[in-house]
């Protein structure tokens, strides 16, 4: 039975609106005729604002092409959030909040403002390789690091990932980046 017998295609449309997108993808099987609706662009779009509203980044690649192909943009966003690394646009994109883990001991943890209970120290990285602090808390505690500088680095801990899995501060041991955009 095809829809358009009995409703016109822009309801139908906002029928599938409703769905999620599993659904859309079994009614796109049906036959020719729901395939060719179920790929309408604000079907798409709206599954994909589905899917981005509880995220905090979202390429520009694949805002720029939830307009023109709004299926291949939620594909993408599907394949990017598979990915274990970030690029130095992401990372110098956002203010980041850091903490010393336990492990550090506690010469470093006794002054942390997160292990007190309070607000993390805010930093943000610059494209230039170095590190803005947003509070005072390195000069306050007097750890005489005031040069901070950043790099993506291939290996650590014994592990090897691509460019954009490891950061290193200084000489620091390097981090491993876990994404949680």
């Amino acid at each position: 039975m095809d829809p358009e017998q009995f409703l016109p295609q822009e309801i139908f449309t906002t029928v599938l609106i409703l769905l999620d997108v599993k659904d859309v993808s079994s009614c796109a099987l049906v036959n020719s005729c729901w395939r060719d609706i179920s790929v309408d662009k604000s079907i798409w779009q709206s599954l994909c604002q589905s899917l981005w509203a509880d995220k905090k980044y979202i390429s520009p690649k694949v805002q720029d092409q939830v307009n023109d192909d709004p299926k291949e943009a939620y594909k993408e966003s599907l394949r990017d959030a598979e990915r274990s690394y970030l690029t130095a646009e992401e990372l110098c994109g956002f203010t980041w909040n850091f903490r010393f883990k336990k492990v550090t001991g506690y010469h470093w943890t006794e002054n942390d403002p997160w292990w007190q209970c309070r607000p993390a120290i805010q930093m943000k990285f610059e494209d230039n390789g170095h590190i803005v602090l947003l509070d005072d808390f390195w000069q306050a505690n007097g750890t005489g690091i005031y040069d901070r500088k950043w790099r993506f680095i291939e290996k650590a801990a014994g592990r090897i990932g691509p460019i954009g899995s490891f950061l290193q501060v200084n000489n620091f041991p390097p981090c491993i980046q876990y994404l949680q955009f």
